[in-house]
């Protein structure tokens, strides 16, 4: 079963509690990570950097000068899921019309 539909939704909410135990971690006010999930961390660390160096990977090439904020990555998702949907209509358009419909 796909369940792509959902991936992004459900992972934002267990993300944030994997951010809320970090926080706690870090203050002091928990216990400390079992082996698998020190790992589990580190891991998820590391994916979540790649998620930035895949979004700001443009404007390092384009040497934006504006301050970088997570308002601006946000935009940059919904820049990249717009532009895969203009190309999507368009592709179904060239399906049901053919290649020359404007």
């Amino acid at each position: 079963m796909n369940m792509s539909y959902c991936r992004f939704y459900n992972t934002a909410i267990h993300l944030s509690d994997c951010l809320t135990a970090l926080m706690e971690l870090k203050e002091g006010e928990s216990d400390p990570l079992s082996r698998s999930e020190l790992e589990g961390a580190k891991s998820l660390v590391g994916d979540c950097l790649r998620v930035v160096e895949l979004l700001i990977n443009d404007q390092l090439e384009n040497k934006s000068c504006r301050p970088l904020t997570a308002q601006h990555l946000l935009d940059e998702i919904q820049s990249i899921n717009d532009e895969v949907e203009k190309s999507k209509c368009i592709d179904e358009e060239e399906e049901e019309f053919g290649p020359h419909f404007n």
